[in-house]
Protein backbone atom coordinates (compact mmCIF):
# COMPACT_ATOMS: atom_id res chain seq x y z
CA UNK A 1 0.00 0.00 0.00
CA UNK A 2 2.93 2.35 1.07
CA UNK A 3 4.54 1.83 -2.40
CA UNK A 4 1.63 2.22 -4.70
CA UNK A 5 0.89 5.88 -2.58
CA UNK A 6 4.96 6.38 -3.54
CA UNK A 7 4.31 5.65 -6.69
CA UNK A 8 1.27 7.76 -7.34
CA UNK A 9 2.84 10.54 -5.65
CA UNK A 10 5.82 10.78 -7.82
CA UNK A 11 3.63 9.79 -10.80
CA UNK A 12 1.63 13.27 -9.93
CA UNK A 13 4.75 15.05 -9.07
CA UNK A 14 6.55 14.30 -12.57
CA UNK A 15 3.35 14.90 -14.21
CA UNK A 16 2.88 18.64 -12.22
CA UNK A 17 6.68 19.58 -13.64
CA UNK A 18 6.14 18.19 -16.83
CA UNK A 19 2.81 20.93 -16.95
CA UNK A 20 5.15 23.58 -15.13
CA UNK A 21 7.89 23.22 -17.69
CA UNK A 22 5.36 23.68 -20.50
CA UNK A 23 3.47 26.76 -19.28
CA UNK A 24 7.32 28.47 -18.76
CA UNK A 25 8.01 27.68 -22.40
CA UNK A 26 4.55 28.85 -23.68
CA UNK A 27 5.16 31.87 -22.06
CA UNK A 28 8.81 32.61 -23.10
CA UNK A 29 7.62 31.13 -26.96
CA UNK A 30 4.73 33.89 -26.13
CA UNK A 31 7.31 36.75 -25.02
CA UNK A 32 10.07 36.53 -27.78
CA UNK A 33 7.52 36.29 -30.47
CA UNK A 34 5.18 39.21 -29.64
CA UNK A 35 3.73 41.05 -32.11
CA UNK A 36 5.45 44.98 -32.02
CA UNK A 37 3.75 47.40 -30.87
CA UNK A 38 2.98 50.07 -33.41
CA UNK A 39 2.44 53.57 -32.84
CA UNK A 40 1.49 55.92 -35.56
CA UNK A 41 1.98 59.89 -35.80
CA UNK A 42 -0.41 61.72 -38.31
CA UNK A 43 2.24 63.13 -39.59
CA UNK A 44 6.24 62.74 -40.23
CA UNK A 45 8.10 66.39 -39.84
CA UNK A 46 5.37 68.16 -37.81
CA UNK A 47 7.64 69.04 -34.46
CA UNK A 48 4.43 68.35 -31.97
CA UNK A 49 4.47 64.64 -33.44
CA UNK A 50 8.00 63.98 -34.20
CA UNK A 51 9.69 65.16 -31.28
CA UNK A 52 8.78 62.78 -29.23
CA UNK A 53 9.24 59.99 -31.58
CA UNK A 54 12.76 60.83 -32.08
CA UNK A 55 13.17 61.19 -28.83
CA UNK A 56 12.33 58.33 -27.82
CA UNK A 57 14.61 56.12 -30.69
CA UNK A 58 17.66 58.03 -29.89
CA UNK A 59 17.72 57.43 -26.01
CA UNK A 60 16.33 53.94 -26.41
CA UNK A 61 12.53 54.57 -24.07
CA UNK A 62 10.71 51.79 -25.84
CA UNK A 63 13.33 49.38 -24.79
CA UNK A 64 13.72 51.35 -21.12
CA UNK A 65 10.05 51.41 -20.88
CA UNK A 66 10.23 47.59 -21.43
CA UNK A 67 8.15 47.32 -24.50
CA UNK A 68 8.61 46.46 -28.07
CA UNK A 69 7.18 49.43 -30.05
CA UNK A 70 7.82 50.88 -33.58
CA UNK A 71 7.29 54.37 -34.71
CA UNK A 72 4.57 54.53 -38.05
CA UNK A 73 4.61 57.99 -39.31
CA UNK A 74 1.44 58.97 -41.73
CA UNK A 75 0.55 61.83 -44.00
CA UNK A 76 -2.82 62.71 -42.52
CA UNK A 77 -4.83 62.28 -39.66
CA UNK A 78 -7.48 60.26 -41.80
CA UNK A 79 -4.85 57.83 -42.85
CA UNK A 80 -3.63 57.17 -39.81
CA UNK A 81 -7.50 56.31 -38.56
CA UNK A 82 -7.43 53.82 -41.48
CA UNK A 83 -4.40 51.91 -40.25
CA UNK A 84 -5.68 51.93 -36.69
CA UNK A 85 -9.18 50.49 -38.12
CA UNK A 86 -6.97 48.27 -40.40
CA UNK A 87 -5.27 46.86 -37.26
CA UNK A 88 -1.85 47.88 -38.60
CA UNK A 89 -1.31 50.40 -35.36
CA UNK A 90 -2.24 49.90 -32.03
CA UNK A 91 -2.18 53.54 -30.65
CA UNK A 92 -1.85 57.13 -32.55
CA UNK A 93 -1.01 60.87 -32.21
CA UNK A 94 -2.80 63.07 -33.52
CA UNK A 95 -5.01 66.39 -32.85
CA UNK A 96 -8.22 66.55 -30.10
CA UNK A 97 -10.41 67.32 -32.47
CA UNK A 98 -9.85 64.77 -35.16
CA UNK A 99 -10.15 62.13 -32.63
CA UNK A 100 -13.19 63.05 -31.45
CA UNK A 101 -14.77 63.09 -35.40
CA UNK A 102 -13.27 59.54 -35.83
CA UNK A 103 -15.12 58.06 -32.96
CA UNK A 104 -18.29 59.79 -33.92
CA UNK A 105 -17.96 58.35 -37.09
CA UNK A 106 -16.96 54.73 -35.18
CA UNK A 107 -13.27 54.74 -35.06
CA UNK A 108 -12.54 52.37 -32.41
CA UNK A 109 -10.48 54.08 -30.11
CA UNK A 110 -10.82 55.68 -26.78
CA UNK A 111 -8.30 58.97 -26.05
CA UNK A 112 -5.91 57.88 -23.16
CA UNK A 113 -3.13 60.55 -22.50
CA UNK A 114 -3.14 64.17 -23.34
CA UNK A 115 0.47 65.38 -24.80
CA UNK A 116 -0.44 68.97 -25.50
CA UNK A 117 0.45 71.90 -26.94
CA UNK A 118 -3.22 73.15 -27.14
CA UNK A 119 -3.83 74.10 -30.59
CA UNK A 120 -1.71 76.97 -32.40
CA UNK A 121 -3.85 77.77 -34.73
CA UNK A 122 -3.71 81.82 -36.46
CA UNK A 123 -4.42 83.33 -39.64
CA UNK A 124 -1.10 84.99 -41.35
CA UNK A 125 -0.87 87.46 -43.86
CA UNK A 126 2.09 88.87 -45.75
CA UNK A 127 3.94 91.32 -43.80
CA UNK A 128 3.89 93.89 -47.06
CA UNK A 129 0.36 93.73 -47.01
CA UNK A 130 -1.94 96.61 -45.59
CA UNK A 131 -4.05 94.26 -43.48
CA UNK A 132 -2.54 95.16 -39.44
CA UNK A 133 -5.70 93.54 -37.15
CA UNK A 134 -8.72 91.55 -37.76
CA UNK A 135 -11.44 93.99 -39.04
CA UNK A 136 -8.64 94.43 -41.96
CA UNK A 137 -9.93 91.03 -43.39
CA UNK A 138 -13.11 92.01 -44.09
CA UNK A 139 -13.94 91.28 -47.93
CA UNK A 140 -10.57 89.32 -48.20
CA UNK A 141 -9.44 85.76 -48.71
CA UNK A 142 -8.17 83.17 -46.61
CA UNK A 143 -7.09 79.97 -47.58
CA UNK A 144 -6.43 76.90 -45.63
CA UNK A 145 -6.04 73.17 -46.60
CA UNK A 146 -9.86 72.46 -47.22
CA UNK A 147 -13.26 73.38 -46.31
CA UNK A 148 -15.63 71.09 -43.57
CA UNK A 149 -12.22 70.27 -41.67
CA UNK A 150 -11.23 71.75 -38.11
CA UNK A 151 -9.30 74.75 -39.43
CA UNK A 152 -12.10 75.80 -41.49
CA UNK A 153 -14.40 75.52 -38.51
CA UNK A 154 -11.63 77.17 -36.19
CA UNK A 155 -11.54 80.13 -38.46
CA UNK A 156 -15.58 80.35 -38.71
CA UNK A 157 -14.89 80.64 -35.23
CA UNK A 158 -12.38 83.59 -35.27
CA UNK A 159 -14.54 84.92 -37.77
CA UNK A 160 -18.06 85.03 -35.90
CA UNK A 161 -16.24 86.71 -32.33
CA UNK A 162 -14.77 89.62 -35.05
CA UNK A 163 -17.72 90.14 -36.74
CA UNK A 164 -16.17 88.72 -40.63
CA UNK A 165 -19.34 86.32 -41.05
CA UNK A 166 -20.31 86.43 -44.69
CA UNK A 167 -17.50 89.58 -45.19
CA UNK A 168 -13.92 87.29 -44.95
CA UNK A 169 -14.23 84.21 -47.26
CA UNK A 170 -11.97 81.11 -46.44
CA UNK A 171 -11.39 79.13 -49.41
CA UNK A 172 -9.83 75.63 -49.61
CA UNK A 173 -6.67 75.68 -51.54
CA UNK A 174 -5.45 72.12 -51.15
CA UNK A 175 -2.47 70.85 -49.74
CA UNK A 176 -0.81 72.74 -46.70
CA UNK A 177 2.33 73.33 -49.09
CA UNK A 178 -0.36 74.63 -51.72
CA UNK A 179 -2.21 76.61 -49.24
CA UNK A 180 0.94 78.21 -48.16
CA UNK A 181 1.89 79.09 -51.81
CA UNK A 182 -1.50 80.74 -52.67
CA UNK A 183 -0.43 82.96 -50.16
CA UNK A 184 2.67 83.91 -51.28
CA UNK A 185 1.54 84.32 -54.59
CA UNK A 186 -1.18 86.75 -53.83
CA UNK A 187 -3.83 84.34 -54.38
CA UNK A 188 -4.89 84.76 -51.35
CA UNK A 189 -4.69 87.49 -48.56
CA UNK A 190 -4.56 85.73 -45.74
CA UNK A 191 -2.86 81.88 -44.63
CA UNK A 192 -5.12 79.97 -41.94
CA UNK A 193 -2.47 77.07 -40.66
CA UNK A 194 -0.89 76.32 -37.79
CA UNK A 195 2.13 77.93 -35.42
CA UNK A 196 4.46 75.29 -36.67
CA UNK A 197 3.67 75.60 -40.49
CA UNK A 198 3.96 78.96 -40.35
CA UNK A 199 6.93 79.33 -38.52
CA UNK A 200 9.90 79.62 -40.84
CA UNK A 201 8.25 82.19 -43.29
CA UNK A 202 7.43 83.98 -39.57
CA UNK A 203 11.15 83.46 -38.49
CA UNK A 204 12.46 85.16 -42.03
CA UNK A 205 9.87 87.93 -41.64
CA UNK A 206 7.78 86.88 -44.31
CA UNK A 207 4.29 86.88 -42.64
CA UNK A 208 3.16 88.08 -39.57
CA UNK A 209 0.00 87.15 -37.52
CA UNK A 210 -3.43 88.84 -37.24
CA UNK A 211 -5.54 86.03 -35.91
CA UNK A 212 -4.58 83.83 -32.79
CA UNK A 213 -7.36 81.13 -33.04
CA UNK A 214 -6.71 80.07 -29.22
CA UNK A 215 -7.86 83.42 -28.18
CA UNK A 216 -11.34 82.74 -29.07
CA UNK A 217 -11.90 78.78 -27.82
CA UNK A 218 -13.40 78.17 -24.82
CA UNK A 219 -11.45 77.57 -21.45
CA UNK A 220 -10.18 75.14 -21.16
CA UNK A 221 -8.99 73.64 -24.24
CA UNK A 222 -6.83 70.57 -25.33
CA UNK A 223 -4.64 70.18 -27.92
CA UNK A 224 -2.72 66.51 -29.27
CA UNK A 225 -3.68 63.39 -27.65
CA UNK A 226 -2.88 60.06 -27.77
CA UNK A 227 -5.43 57.47 -28.72
CA UNK A 228 -5.15 53.44 -28.03
CA UNK A 229 -7.40 50.91 -30.00
CA UNK A 230 -10.26 49.78 -28.11
CA UNK A 231 -9.06 46.01 -28.25
CA UNK A 232 -5.68 46.81 -27.42
CA UNK A 233 -6.58 48.23 -24.29
CA UNK A 234 -8.77 45.42 -23.11
CA UNK A 235 -5.79 43.09 -24.47
CA UNK A 236 -2.88 44.45 -23.44
CA UNK A 237 -3.26 47.49 -21.24
CA UNK A 238 0.34 46.86 -19.65
CA UNK A 239 1.81 47.56 -22.67
CA UNK A 240 -0.41 50.51 -23.18
CA UNK A 241 1.13 51.99 -20.20
CA UNK A 242 4.64 51.38 -21.06
CA UNK A 243 3.89 53.38 -24.24
CA UNK A 244 2.64 56.31 -22.39
CA UNK A 245 5.58 56.14 -19.81
CA UNK A 246 8.10 56.34 -23.00
CA UNK A 247 6.07 59.28 -24.58
CA UNK A 248 6.21 61.06 -21.47
CA UNK A 249 9.60 60.38 -20.65
CA UNK A 250 10.80 61.95 -24.38
CA UNK A 251 8.39 64.93 -24.01
CA UNK A 252 10.38 66.04 -20.47
CA UNK A 253 13.83 64.89 -22.47
CA UNK A 254 12.86 67.42 -24.93
CA UNK A 255 11.59 70.34 -22.92
CA UNK A 256 14.80 69.96 -21.19
CA UNK A 257 17.56 69.54 -23.80
CA UNK A 258 16.83 72.88 -25.78
CA UNK A 259 20.25 72.04 -27.84
CA UNK A 260 19.26 68.43 -28.95
CA UNK A 261 15.66 69.54 -30.23
CA UNK A 262 16.75 73.01 -31.67
CA UNK A 263 19.48 70.62 -33.14
CA UNK A 264 16.84 68.10 -34.47
CA UNK A 265 14.65 71.13 -35.43
CA UNK A 266 16.45 71.73 -38.10
CA UNK A 267 17.92 68.03 -39.17
CA UNK A 268 14.26 66.92 -39.46
CA UNK A 269 12.08 69.34 -39.64
CA UNK A 270 14.10 71.85 -42.09
CA UNK A 271 14.01 74.43 -40.00
CA UNK A 272 16.44 77.26 -40.51
CA UNK A 273 18.22 78.40 -37.36
CA UNK A 274 15.78 81.30 -36.31
CA UNK A 275 12.76 79.13 -37.01
CA UNK A 276 14.58 76.36 -34.81
CA UNK A 277 15.07 78.92 -31.62
CA UNK A 278 11.99 80.40 -31.73
CA UNK A 279 10.20 76.85 -32.17
CA UNK A 280 11.56 75.46 -29.42
CA UNK A 281 9.27 77.35 -26.29
CA UNK A 282 6.60 76.80 -28.01
CA UNK A 283 6.79 72.91 -27.43
CA UNK A 284 5.21 72.98 -24.17
CA UNK A 285 4.32 69.49 -23.97
CA UNK A 286 1.84 67.89 -20.34
CA UNK A 287 3.85 66.91 -17.16
CA UNK A 288 1.61 63.96 -16.61
CA UNK A 289 -0.57 63.79 -19.79
CA UNK A 290 -3.80 63.78 -18.11
CA UNK A 291 -7.61 64.34 -19.57
CA UNK A 292 -9.35 67.39 -18.65
CA UNK A 293 -12.88 66.51 -18.44
CA UNK A 294 -14.09 69.98 -19.32
CA UNK A 295 -11.46 71.08 -21.63
CA UNK A 296 -12.48 67.65 -23.59
CA UNK A 297 -16.40 68.56 -23.26
CA UNK A 298 -15.43 71.99 -24.46
CA UNK A 299 -13.93 70.53 -27.78
CA UNK A 300 -17.03 67.98 -28.11
CA UNK A 301 -19.36 71.20 -27.77
CA UNK A 302 -17.23 73.22 -30.55
CA UNK A 303 -17.35 69.90 -33.02
CA UNK A 304 -21.41 69.87 -32.44
CA UNK A 305 -21.69 73.47 -32.88
CA UNK A 306 -19.88 73.76 -36.44
CA UNK A 307 -21.41 70.72 -37.20
CA UNK A 308 -18.63 68.62 -37.36
CA UNK A 309 -19.84 65.94 -35.73
CA UNK A 310 -23.59 64.76 -34.40
CA UNK A 311 -24.76 64.55 -31.38
CA UNK A 312 -26.76 61.71 -31.58
CA UNK A 313 -23.70 59.80 -32.73
CA UNK A 314 -20.85 61.11 -31.03
CA UNK A 315 -20.55 59.45 -27.07
CA UNK A 316 -21.13 61.45 -23.92
CA UNK A 317 -17.73 62.59 -22.99
CA UNK A 318 -16.94 60.36 -20.07
CA UNK A 319 -17.03 57.38 -22.84
CA UNK A 320 -14.11 59.32 -25.18
CA UNK A 321 -11.62 58.84 -22.93
CA UNK A 322 -9.74 56.97 -20.10
CA UNK A 323 -7.88 57.96 -16.97
CA UNK A 324 -6.60 54.70 -15.65
CA UNK A 325 -2.90 55.19 -17.51
CA UNK A 326 -2.69 58.57 -16.11
CA UNK A 327 -3.96 58.41 -12.47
Amino acid sequence: MGFKRSCCSSWYGRLALLVLTLVLQLGLVQTVFAAKVKVGTALRTHPVFAMPMLAIEENGFWKKMGVDAEWIPFKGGSAMNRALAAKSIQLGITAVTGTVVGISRGLPVTIVYHMGPVTDFGIWVLSTSSIRKPGDLKGKTVATTRLGGTGDALGQLAAKAEGLVGSMKIIGAGGGAAATASLLSGASDGRLTTYFNILPLESKGRVRRVITVPDYLPKPWMGRVVYASNSFIKKDPDSVAKVLRAINAATKFIMKNKAWTVKTLKSHSRYNAEAAELGFPRLKYTAAGRIDKKALANVRGFLIKFKLVKPGKTPPVEKLYTDRFTR
